[in-house]
């Protein structure tokens, strides 16, 4: 038997905090078996239930803290509906805990929520459960580990000239290189001649396109000539010569 005040709410994961357990050895012990349940065996979707001040059962672990009922309204008392590959690891968590928590599937009338503390108070084995977890056993308790932060890496001198030359390169105007250039003044940033040449190439393949016969790209040349591009107006009069 306990008192209320004898036992602690961890609340260690989703609806634990229903769920007061004897603090001490108990509470750690039992509080990892809610973290190892909920991590390897199934989620935990309802309200656990720990110490109770009374219970039909006058032996009962829950009147000293010491047993937990995980998803209750899943598995009904005296009924054995757990699947088999969950059963399977329900039995590996409890070899993890090297015995010390007893599951109520194993009694004749079967309880597969119901989970208590497998040996007497003051057992050395519990105090030994409850130690290695404390000190990182399955990685449950123990210090929190956390992943390195990335340091910045600094910004150099010579990272600062790189981005000057990029950002002028960018921004710089240039020279054409046609052929046909008048002179060597510069006429245009690098991404200017780019999408020129991007225009250039698509004008050229429509136009020939459009002295071939397609509809599509005849259609498109006259649009352009009827908007008022005089070049366009030109093509459009070698297209329908063409056509003649």
């Amino acid at each position: 038997m306990a008192d209320r005040n004898e036992c602690v709410v961890a609340n260690p994961v989703p609806f634990s905090d229903t769920a007061p357990v004897r603090s001490g050895v108990a509470a750690t012990i039992l509080n990892a078996w809610l973290i190892w349940y909920h991590l390897n065996v199934e989620q935990i979707v309802s309200p656990v239930w720990g110490w109770s001040r009374d219970n039909d059962v006058t032996t009962s672990n829950h009147l000293s803290g010491t047993a937990l009922d995980i998803n209750a309204p899943t598995y009904p008392w005296g009924y054995r509906t757990m699947p088999v590959e969950r059963i399977h690891k329900v039995r590996k968590g409890l070899q993890l805990f090297n015995g010390c928590v007893f599951w109520g599937a194993d009694w004749d009338r079967a309880d597969e929520m119901h989970f208590q503390i497998a040996y007497p108070e003051g057992d050395p084995r519990l105090s030994a459960l409850a130690e290695a977890l404390s000190d990182g056993y399955l990685g449950l308790y123990g210090p929190p580990t956390t992943e390195p932060e990335e340091e910045d890496m600094p910004f150099t001198e010579a990272d600062r000239k790189l981005l000057q030359d990029v950002h002028r390169e960018l921004r710089q105007p240039y020279p054409s290189r046609s052929r046909y250039r008048a002179n060597a003044k510069p006429v245009d940033t690098l991404a200017g001649m780019v999408l020129n040449a991007d225009a250039r190439i698509h004008e050229d393949a429509t136009e020939r396109a459009a002295m071939l016969g397609d509809a599509e790209a005849g259609a498109r040349v006259r649009a352009a000539a009827e908007a008022g591009d005089p070049h366009a107006a030109a093509i459009l009069g070698i297209v329908d010569g063409i056509k003649s």
